[in-house]
């Protein structure tokens, strides 16, 4: 009963975030009906921020839930930034290298504006996630000293979030779980949320705005590449779904689970976690 009620109040927090999306989509307005489909996704993802705000001002104090550690919170949410990057780079490059995509540069100068916008967006978008999910679940259960639960119960959380989206099928959820997974490692590893927090956005922005590969399932608008599919093969491309749903992705990412799963047990052995108190 309590994991189920931890659900819904995570559930209802995601959907006071898509309030604006919900009310545009109430009266009728919708982003294909105008020619400035750019500024409603930004609108959307701007609009997260809603949620974010709602919860620190109704969890504030509470530095568990509140997972924002002032201490080294630049250079976390840098290295966040770094590694995102990087790691989406490789997997993206590899797919690549193998013939999943066909590259087409499509930059102008006159993107530069909405690529900034658009990496505060994603900011803001990712943030929430990573706030309601390593923040409010993953802070519940660390909060009752129950880990594995934290962990497992916040990827459980962030893989049932993405279920409505457009081909979304077990790899894609196998992908998404060890992303979460992941981040969760680095909540524990920093004591914070903002290293998941930077390497969320990065790699959101780095798969639509920057490299032109579908989010998730989802379209977005893509400024300086476009990656084209050049096959329907999902191990490789992730089919409709999108990079996430490859078993490039899934390989990288369990490599990544591995490693940052070393490291923790090494830290324990020598001392406890970095405490977000």
């Amino acid at each position: 009963m309590t994991i189920a009620l931890v659900f819904v109040i995570a559930f209802a927090w995601s959907l006071l975030s898509d309030i604006v999306p919900f009310l545009m989509g109430l009266f009728g307005i919708l982003k294909d009906d105008t020619n400035i489909s750019q500024s409603f996704d930004l609108l959307f993802l701007f609009g997260e921020a809603i949620g974010i705000i709602g919860m620190v001002i109704h969890y504030r104090g509470d530095r568990d839930i509140l997972s924002f550690a002032r201490e080294h919170a630049a250079r976390n949410y840098s290295l966040g930034l770094l590694f995102g990057f990087i790691m989406f780079s490789l997997i993206w490059g590899i797919i690549t290298l193998f013939g999943g995509y066909q590259v087409l540069v499509i930059f102008q100068g006159s993107n530069l504006l909405w690529l900034v916008l658009f990496f505060f967006g994603y900011a803001i978008q990712s943030m929430f996630e990573e706030l309601l999910c390593r923040g409010y679940v993953m802070g519940y259960w660390l909060k009752r000293h129950k880990v594995v639960m934290a962990v497992l119960l916040n990827a459980i959380l962030f893989t049932l979030l993405h279920m409505a989206n457009p081909g979304f099928n077990l790899p894609a959820a196998i992908g998404l779980f060890l992303f979460a997974i992941a981040m969760s490692q680095f909540r524990l590893l920093t004591g914070s949320i903002w290293l998941c927090g930077a390497f969320h956005a990065i790699w959101n922005f780095a798969e639509g705005p920057v490299f032109g590969v579908t989010v998730s399932g989802m379209s977005s608008e893509s400024f300086i590449l476009k990656s084209l599919p050049t096959t329907t093969f999902q191990p490789l491309t992730g089919g409709t779904f999108g990079l996430e749903a490859s078993a490039v992705s899934a390989i990288v990412h369990l490599l990544l689970v591995i490693l940052l799963a070393t490291i923790i047990w090494q830290k324990r052995r020598t001392r406890p976690l970095i405490s977000a108190r």
